[in-house]
Formats: C-alpha cells, structure tokens, sequence
C-alpha cells in the first residue's frame, strides 16, 4: 500500500506518523468490510433481516475501532522500524 510504504517512512518521528498508520490501518480494513457488503447485500443491496444489519454495522465498528486499538497498544512495537 502507497500509504504505508511510501509516506510512513518520510513522516517518520514526526508528531502526525500516528495519523498516517491510521489511515493506512482504515484503508486495510475498509476493503474487509466493503467485501462483507458486497456479500451481506448480494441479491437486493439491503440487508432482508436485523441479523444482516447487526453483522454489517459490527463490522464497519470493528473496522474504525481496532486500528485505533493497535495502533495505542502496539505503537512502539509495530511501528518502531520505520
């Protein structure tokens, strides 16, 4: 990814390198949850039942919540070498 691989080492040490992990980790896992969409909403577009609906609303939270949570966690650990 262009994000990660080329812009993360440039603003490496930089104050702002924590917003640019993030949104590489959004557009990782944006295409996860845009790939569950697509199969939750196959024939209609629509999810036909609540249980459709709960899937697709857990994993578009999961989807903002869990970089946010590696990236507080794993900081220093995962992001170090650049």
């Amino acid at each position: 990814m262009c994000l990660g691989d080329a812009i993360l080492p440039l603003v490496h040490g930089s104050p702002a390198a924590w917003i640019v992990a993030l949104a590489r980790e959004w557009a990782g896992y944006a295409c996860l949850v845009a790939a569950v969409g697509l199969i939750g909403l196959f024939p209609t577009g629509v999810p036909q039942r609540a249980a459709e609906r709960r899937v697709l609303w857990t994993a578009a939270a999961m989807a903002v919540l869990i970089p946010v949570l590696q990236i507080v966690v794993c900081w220093p650990a995962r992001y170090a070498r650049w």
